[in-house]
């Protein structure tokens, strides 16, 4: 009985050494701050039908959250304005930290959205680069190519509407606000979704204009709290290039 155990033992323990490793599951975690955080386990952006990145970014990584919402926010677009393509620039590092070119994306819950444009017969115009849009809402130095009211509305309302992911900011120049606001009203979208977006959409004082892109900032994860802060702090570590950020900067 005794040799009987022991050979079950043996083969036991063989085939457990030979049997296929369990998978690691690992979480994703944003921690710390946007202007001062890290990545854990965070989710690569991938391209669709609907919305692809720019060609040359580095930062392709996000919170699932954050890759879920916009990915979902352009098909919901794509579902009203056919052909709609949405133009992705950076999020985070893998492992977030500082980027070039920015002081926050450090948490994987920012985002860089280009605008949906159009031409003047209202046809959509893709673009693989953002365009900046001035106070008559036409491409500045191009009058051929116009900021899209109805399709960018309708992705602000996606963000907004989605009931998963809390929008911390959309951050975009005073005078698109107000033609967004205005698109609002004349598409008669509900009173509670046009006052959050007075609320939600703005352009903070200590950063560039937002005239040619919006910058997409979701709050932390409801089981985060505690590793991960929604907004900036006054104060961030030097970027990669020695500069030291301004305070509470955005971008």
């Amino acid at each position: 009985m005794r040799r009987l155990a022991a050979a079950l033992s043996i083969a036991l323990a063989g085939a457990l050494a030979h049997a296929a490793p369990t998978p690691r599951v690992t979480a994703s975690v944003s921690k710390g701050h946007p202007n001062s955080g890290k990545l854990s386990g965070g989710k690569r952006w991938t391209n669709t039908k609907w919305a692809r990145q720019r060609p040359g970014r580095a930062g392709s990584w996000g919170t699932p959250e954050m890759v879920r919402l916009l990915q979902s926010s352009a098909h919901k677009v794509a579902g009203k304005h056919p052909r709609s393509v949405l133009m992705i620039g950076d999020l985070s590092a893998r492992e977030g930290g500082p980027l070039p070119g920015h002081h926050s994306h450090q948490s994987g819950r920012d985002a860089d959205v280009g605008f949906y444009l159009r031409d003047s017969r209202d046809r959509h115009v893709v673009l693989e680069r953002f365009v900046a849009i001035d106070q008559h809402g036409d491409a500045r130095g191009d009058k051929r190519v116009h900021f899209d009211d109805a399709r960018n509305w309708e992705l602000v309302a996606a963000w907004l509407g989605d009931g998963r992911v809390e929008v911390r900011g959309v951050f975009v120049a005073g005078w698109l606000k107000a033609r967004l606001l205005r698109r609002a009203e004349e598409a008669r979208a509900p009173k509670t979704l046009i006052e959050r977006a007075q609320m939600l959409l703005m352009q903070p004082p200590n950063a560039e204009s937002h005239d040619d892109h919006f910058h997409l900032r979701i709050a932390c994860a409801a089981g985060q709290r505690g590793v991960c802060f929604d907004d900036s702090i006054d104060r961030a570590p030097r970027s990669p290039g020695g500069l030291s950020s301004p305070s509470g900067a955005i971008e």
